[in-house]
């Protein structure tokens, strides 16, 4: 943390701490003031829209009060020897300036690192807890996938019973200018609301984000679907030589919603030299190693999609 001393400070900063000078700004190293971001997204009816709300909260334990200072929050993974804490700086303001709006940050690169600017001087008492709007951003357009995932285990072993798998509720969205987004984004929590039938507003789940790029994607793990079930089970398992393996699948999707279709996302871990040797449905490479079954069951549905799979090692 670093600030230029004000006259107006009520407290000098506590003894016991590093504090070095340099053209009138003060550094202190290991600093009880710190600074968290936190979001809200509220999902529209479709789940296909969604408006973000962002604010930083400064949490002030230094003993010492701050007023009309100009705020600089440093967003980035900064190494310190001692354990790090997120940075900013506070400046001296040097006029009052006239009633303005609500105080919102202006954001700039600043080394490897992102700078959030305060568009307005402000004042922090000691062991005082304060919110500041960070971002607002409305009609972003948002994904929701229903995602089951699997193991390079079930490509190695024979199985026997067949096996429920977890089915997670993820909602992803681009961090664009075409998103109404398009801001450097500090590291924080995101809290997902949906209105219910009445109108009131539903918490749906958590995440946590690391610090990302604008024109970066966010991936949001909110949760586990109730009314769709996954289930994958083993119909055949050869080992065809000493490093050639064979086995056939069935993945299925039990949806016991009554008026919507669901899809589940199957990702596939592979290993080796693999390739897929028959398949009832499509499916897609995403990487070198994986690959992805989307199985879309109707209402109150189940339906199911078979694959062999084939694998040699070295």
């Amino acid at each position: 943390m670093v600030w230029r001393r004000s006259a107006t400070t009520s407290k000098a900063a506590p003894t016991g701490r590093r504090i070095s000078s340099l053209r009138g700004v003060w550094s202190i190293l290991s600093s009880p003031m710190n600074w968290k971001a936190d979001y809200i997204l509220v999902l529209g009816d479709d789940d296909k829209r969604a408006d973000l709300t962002g604010w930083v909260t400064l949490n002030n334990r230094s003993g010492a009060s701050y007023k009309d200072a100009v705020l600089k929050l440093i967003a980035g993974e900064v190494r310190q020897v001692r354990e790090a804490m997120p940075n900013f700086m506070l400046t001296r303001s040097m006029s009052m300036p006239a009633p303005m709006a609500a105080p919102s940050f202006e954001e700039e690169e600043f080394f490897e690192y992102h700078i959030y600017n305060l568009s307005r001087p402000t004042t922090i008492g000691n062991n005082q807890t304060k919110q500041i709007s960070l971002l607002e951003a409305f009609d972003t357009k948002v994904k929701k996938e229903l995602i089951a995932r699997g193991s390079t285990s079930y490509f190695q072993s024979s199985y026997r019973d067949s096996m429920k798998q977890k089915v997670d509720v993820e909602i992803s969205f681009k961090n664009s200018e075409e998103n109404n987004l398009g801001m450097p984004l500090p590291k924080g929590v995101i809290r997902l609301y949906k209105k219910d039938s009445g109108g009131s507003l539903q918490f749906i789940g958590e995440d946590r984000i690391d610090h990302t790029p604008r024109n970066e994607e966010i991936r949001l793990t909110v949760g586990e679907a109730f009314d769709v079930v996954a289930e994958r089970r083993q119909t055949n398992y050869k080992k065809l030589a000493e490093k050639l393996i064979e086995t056939s699948w069935e993945l299925t999707v039990k949806n016991r919603k009554k008026d919507e279709a669901a899809t589940v996302s199957f990702l596939e871990s592979a290993y080796g030299d693999w390739e897929v040797i028959s398949s009832t449905g499509k499916y897609e490479k995403t990487a070198a190693f994986a690959l992805r079954f989307d199985v879309t069951a109707g209402p109150d549905e189940e339906k199911t999609v078979e694959f062999t799979l084939r694998t040699r090692t070295d």
